[in-house]
């Protein structure tokens, strides 16, 4: 971080208009916490829902190469944001 230089760099063409807050990390392994009455099933940071934008990342319940990614979104945003996302997906593979 220390080489990064001025955070004006980071944006060429202005500040961003819409910030985005991100929640989680897959590093913490929830799935595999045992409270002596089951591994949980689902685990959710119920956080995102208070604030717009948000997102939250966790690690996969069934694999440790996979992440879970939280939206609290309506549903004619879910069906863009797939799209979106898939598009992007499939030009990154």
């Amino acid at each position: 971080m220390k080489d990064m230089g001025p955070i004006d760099n980071l944006f060429a063409d202005g500040w961003p208009t819409r910030m985005m807050g991100v929640d989680g990390t897959p590093k913490l392994k929830f799935y595999y916490l045992d409270f002596r009455f089951r591994k949980p099933r689902k685990y959710e940071i119920v956080s995102i829902d208070y604030n717009f934008g948000a997102i939250s990342i966790s690690a996969y319940r069934e694999s440790d190469e996979d992440l879970e990614i939280g939206l609290c979104i309506s549903a004619v945003e879910m069906d863009l944001f797939v799209s979106n996302f898939n598009s992007g997906l499939q030009s990154y593979i």
